[in-house]
């Protein structure tokens, strides 16, 4: 191979993934490779496939990739104080949820009030109120409702999490069960 061969690392870190995305494209065909002794070896005109189709590969397929900015945090306590701390090494600023009765939470750049945790409306309007661009529901009840997560995608905030239709494949335990056999994954 010339010299315009490169490494996975190369590859990733020329088109902003990770090696193992790069790993799983050469596994599956997608990238084409050489072995170079015993190593792989990418040629650079073979990155262009990739580049235009891969970086969204885990996505839905109508998404469009975008920056994060402002991060609602919709959850509070020790998880939300996490997620900040991630979001903020990443320089994401992070809004948080305060409701009635309850101190200032922990690591958060600004805090919007809201009456309940559970009242989803609320919590997309406060979203919308600090001009978050993205909302992590945390864990718990907003995380694992696929009606919640559908709403903040139709008000234009970028959902942190799985997509809906997977939480409500999920949800039912019955159905989980048969998605995963039919996808070929061992059930007990």
């Amino acid at each position: 191979m010339t010299d315009d061969a490169l490494t996975p690392r190369q590859v990733a870190d020329e088109l902003g993934v990770t090696v193992r995305t790069v790993q799983r494209w050469i596994g599956d065909g997608r990238l084409p490779a050489r072995r170079v002794g015993g190593r792989l070896r990418v040629s650079r005109s073979s990155l262009q496939a990739v580049a235009e189709h891969g970086r969204t590969v885990s996505e839905a397929p109508d998404a469009q990739p975008r920056r994060i900015g402002t991060l609602l945090v919709a959850n509070r306590g020790e998880i939300a104080v996490r997620v900040a701390r991630t979001a903020r090494r990443l320089g994401i600023r992070v809004v948080g949820l305060q409701a009635p009765g309850e101190r200032r939470p922990d690591g958060m750049d600004d805090v919007s009030a809201i009456g309940s945790y559970l009242d989803g409306d609320a919590i997309i309007d406060a979203a919308r109120r600090t001009g978050a661009d993205a909302l992590h529901p945390g864990y718990g009840f907003l995380a694992e409702n696929p009606d919640f997560a559908r709403a903040v995608s139709r008000a234009g905030i970028a959902w942190v999490g799985p997509p809906a239709d997977a939480i409500a494949a999920m949800g039912d335990k019955a159905a989980a069960r048969r998605r995963a056999s039919d996808l070929g994954v061992p059930v007990v």
